[in-house]
């Protein structure tokens, strides 16, 4: 007894499979096609019959999508229309590039900039007998000084910047001729100050101050400068009255140099000593015989000597440039303590001399011998 045709079906169905594997394999036609499912439709039915073919629409081609196979391509990097390198994929021609760029914008010190690429970068597809290179050696062309690459870099920053004070010096009709006094004590200001540096490639190309603010003021020194004047030639009604006696103390100009500012009350200002004329590193000697107290300095007064002369009399060598004589020594009449300077409130070498009984100070006229 004949089989009936339909019992073939799964014969015919492995015969379809094998020859559409071959076909894949030869490339007459794509996998799509091949392994489509089967139609039970154009298959004979159980009475030998073929089906009628179907009345309704054909189902519209739709075209496949990219595969991976795209982005794994050799692919070309090219910059401002000239080919850099060929790689085994895009992705690698990609991770190069941002690599490249990463390195060119880095900046020490430095954790953001605002990073812009000034090149135009494509990356095209490349045969398969085009030679292409590691990414090693494609990232070496990238940073290297040849570079076609060209990324521009800019960092906007804060900080505090000093504003230097000024000492001004102001002459004052009410302070004797040679002193000085600070009326104000100065301090520097601050300012925050905004910048942007711009880097090429890592390389500073500019540097510029955006904004500048003040956050303290600075303030300026004021030194009053003595300018008055008086007669130097003998005391006066203003140059105070002679102190007790000394009995029989002697008293010797101190330096060579003549009286330029007398003791006493002038304009509002009172000096309590003689100033001697003298040029820086003259030499300054003991008035009397004593022993040395002091040797620093002392304020305004500057670098000075003070020798104790006993019985409460003391001595006192002001504005000197340095000191011959230690705290302790004992000195006679007319020796060598020091030299003429200009240090503490004096803007002219000079000597400033003052005599004091029980610590109060008296017109030096009175008692030297000049």
């Amino acid at each position: 007894m004949k089989k009936p045709r339909w019992v073939n079906i799964t014969f015919i169905a492995a015969l379809t499979a094998a020859l559409s594997l071959c076909c894949v394999l030869f490339g007459s036609i794509s996998p799509q096609e091949a392994f489509a499912p089967i139609s039970t439709e154009s298959l004979p039915t159980p009475s030998g019959e073929l089906p009628v073919a179907s009345t309704s629409p054909e189902t519209p081609n739709v075209e496949p999508s990219p595969t991976y196979m795209s982005v794994y391509a050799p692919t070309s990097i090219i910059i401002d229309g000239n080919k850099i390198a060929t790689l085994l994929s895009e992705q690698a021609a990609r991770s190069v590039i941002a690599e490249a760029i990463d390195y060119l914008s880095s900046i020490d010190d430095s954790s953001y900039a605002d990073v812009v690429v000034e090149n135009e970068i494509e990356y095209t597809a490349a045969l398969l007998t085009e030679s292409s290179v590691t990414s090693d050696e494609a990232l070496m062309l990238l940073i290297g000084s040849d570079t076609p690459l060209k990324v521009r870099a800019t960092v906007r920053y804060s900080s505090t910047e000093r504003i230097e004070s000024k000492t001004i010096m102001q002459e004052y009709a009410f302070l004797g001729r040679g002193m000085r006094i600070i009326k104000t004590y100065g301090r520097d200001g601050l300012k925050l100050c905004t910048f942007e540096d711009v880097y090429v490639n890592g390389i500073l190309k500019s540097k510029s101050m955006l904004s500048e603010e003040v956050v303290l003021d600075a303030i300026n020194t004021l030194i009053l400068v003595g300018i008055a004047t008086s007669s130097a030639d003998s005391p006066d009604e203003d140059d105070g009255q002679m102190g007790p006696t000394l009995h029989g103390m002697r008293f010797i100009r101190p330096c060579a140099g003549d009286i330029i500012f007398n003791f006493g009350n002038y304009s509002g200002g009172y000096h309590m000593g003689l100033d001697f004329e003298g040029a820086l590193g003259d030499e300054v000697y003991a008035s009397c015989s004593g022993v040395v107290v002091s040797a620093s300095a002392r304020g305004g007064l500057g670098l000075m000597i003070e020798i104790d002369h006993g019985n409460g009399i003391t001595t006192r060598y002001a504005h000197l440039d340095s000191v011959k004589v230690q705290v302790g020594d004992t000195v006679d009449m007319g020796d060598v303590i020091g030299a003429i300077g200009e240090s503490g409130n004096c803007n002219t070498p000079h000597l400033h001399f003052e005599l004091r009984i029980l610590g109060f100070a008296y017109n030096p006229r009175f008692y030297i011998e000049l």
